[in-house]
């Protein structure tokens, strides 16, 4: 990725040496001046200056620096300190601060000058915003394009998406008819990348989320920027009032024509640049976080989304001429997404910030993780302690710190490994840590750890001993076993350890595991060994050798 030029002087002049700014991002190694600069904060050098140098070439701003620790001894403000500044550090310093701050609602602050919000943000009602997830995207597109139609009295058309459910997960899951309206405020992204609901307004920006064209000459790959023209409803479509200034289609439109402004072809019957989009059918699953998803949903829908907001990883490649951008990221976000929203534009002047973020958050350990893989891959000695100490802190010196690793307690769930003693480890699946070792010696209830009462037998309470193991409800009259009558034929699965109902087979599987011994990925050796032995025996048995095969198996499934 080439690094964007930046403007040395606020006059739009590019400098020959690479950002700053970008630079400190990159390397995760923000400065203190760098974060005063773009809050409009107090800084310790004079606003033009630049890696090392005074750009204004103004003597007396090159004594400012010692002037100002003086003045501040003295108990000077900043104010008074700042109006020592010549008039090209006070305009540079100006613009270099990016942050938005709203004090009014028809007002944003730069900096320490007020300005009317249709100066500030001239050219950039249009503009995306770069943010750091999909959820802050799709509500920013829904509220801008509400707004974009409000300000040119357009109507705003919300086109719905149809999701068609599968019969086979509708067998698995008979509820999910009723999920469809969440299904709809999902993001793009977990339902084939195909949007629950799409805005339609005359000039509106949009992106595309499929590859539409992959011809040489259009290039409509996913992500490419253009504005609707026109579309054409369906047949069957019912009119709505022309005079509401919002309506839902019951039925997707026919077409939608976009514009694409640097599109140089022509179609028959339409404008050049102009490209007619039909909607688009994509499969996707709502158990997708599984190993191997089974409920399989289609989706009908246009394949764009509004072109007011997208992810950094949506934008990475693409100069958006202006753009707002989001750099206050979770912890769990890389910060690497902060350098690809501000590399979108190649002068200051044409990004804003939406809002502060924290200095700590971009130079904890930028330089670290680099220098440390290649000290490992020079097979050269690291002090993990002291990195450790400089990472994390000391306090993370503990037994349970999060550089062990985890296992699962058969009765509460996951603890560090620290917290279970060696003979339990030999347990397998039914060790259990320290915790749930006393409380089973101290004559608690391994449940709600309540004592036992006197009267009580076993290892539960007398409220929890009357609880189905499997659903939780009261096991009632016909309830055997700990079990409610509903539950008494489901069984634990031998791989997962998820309830489900007895196949009255040798080896007890969910439909998930038991893909995964077909296709041979089974992670349980005896029962992978199982599923090898069976085709060997199905090989031999298309020799002829029935009897063989018979004896083989009845061994196979005892085994």
């Amino acid at each position: 990725m080439a690094i964007c030029r930046r403007v040395g002087l606020s006059r739009g002049v590019p400098m020959d040496c690479p950002s700053q700014v970008l630079e400190e991002f990159r390397v995760m190694d923000v400065t203190a001046n760098t974060h005063a600069f773009l809050h409009g904060l107090e800084t310790t050098v004079p606003g033009s200056y630049l890696k090392g140098q005074l750009l204004c070439g103004n003597m007396n701003c090159r004594d400012l620096e010692q002037k100002w620790q003086l003045l501040k001894q003295k108990g000077a403000s900043w104010e008074q300190c700042r109006s020592l500044e010549c008039a090209v550090c006070s305009l540079e310093r100006q613009s270099r601060c990016r942050v938005l701050q709203e004090r009014a609602p028809s007002a944003y602050v730069l900096g320490d000058a007020p300005v009317d919000a249709a100066l500030a943000l001239e050219g950039f009602k249009e503009a995306p915003c770069i943010v750091p997830n999909n959820d802050t995207r799709t509500e920013i597109n829904k509220a801008r394009s509400r707004r974009f139609a409000a300000e040119r009295e357009e109507q705003l058309q919300w086109c719905m998406a149809e999701d068609i459910i599968s019969a086979k997960a509708l067998q698995i899951e008979p509820e999910l008819g009723r999920r469809k309206v969440e299904f709809l405020r999902r993001t793009d992204k977990s339902c084939g990348d195909l949007s629950g609901i799409v805005p339609l307004v005359k000039q509106m920006p949009v992106f595309l989320t499929q590859h539409v064209d992959r011809d040489p000459e259009r290039n409509l790959l996913k992500g490419r920027r253009g504005f609707v023209e026109d579309w054409i409803l369906d047949k069957e479509e019912v009119e709505g009032d022309p005079t509401a200034k919002e309506v839902v289609l019951t039925r997707p439109p026919v077409c939608v024509i976009l514009c694409f402004p640097e599109g140089t072809w022509k179609l028959p019957g339409l404008e050049p640049g102009s490209y007619p989009i039909q909607v688009w059918k994509q499969d996707w699953y709502v158990d997708q976080k599984q190993r191997y998803p089974k409920l399989r949903v289609t989706r009908r829908q246009l394949p764009f989304c509004p072109g007011f907001a997208g992810t950094a990883n949506f934008a990475q490649g693409q100069n958006l001429g202006k753009v707002f951008a989001d750099v206050s990221i979770a912890d769990g976000t890389s910060g690497q997404t902060c350098y690809v929203a501000l590399s979108r534009v190649s002068m200051r002047q044409d990004i804003f910030l939406l809002r502060e973020f924290p200095r700590e958050m971009f130079s904890k350990a930028g330089k670290a993780i680099p220098e440390l893989l290649l000290q490992h891959l020079k097979n050269e000695q690291i002090d993990w302690a002291r990195v450790t100490d400089d990472l994390l802190g000391p306090e993370t010196q503990s037994r349970s710190a999060g550089w062990q690793p985890w296992l699962e307690c058969h009765t509460c769930g996951l603890k560090p490994v620290a917290d279970f003693a060696d003979v339990e480890l030999e347990r397998g699946r039914d060790r259990q840590c320290h915790r749930c070792v006393g409380k089973r010696k101290e004559g608690v209830c391994k449940k709600c750890d309540k004592p036992l009462e006197r009267d009580g037998g076993g290892k539960l309470c007398n409220h929890c001993a009357s609880r189905c193991e499997v659903c939780g409800g009261v096991v009632g009259l016909n309830g055997i076993g700990g079990r409610c009558h509903g539950c008494m034929r489901k069984v634990r699965c031998e791989c997962c350890r998820e309830w489900m109902r007895s196949t009255r087979r040798v080896h007890q599987l969910c439909e998930n595991c038991q893909d995964a011994l077909e296709c041979g990925r089974c992670t349980k050796p005896r029962i992978r060994n199982a599923c090898r032995g069976h085709r060997r025996i199905s090989h031999e048995s298309s020799k002829g050798d029935a009897m063989l095969a018979l004896r083989k198996k009845r061994k196979c499934m005892l085994r």
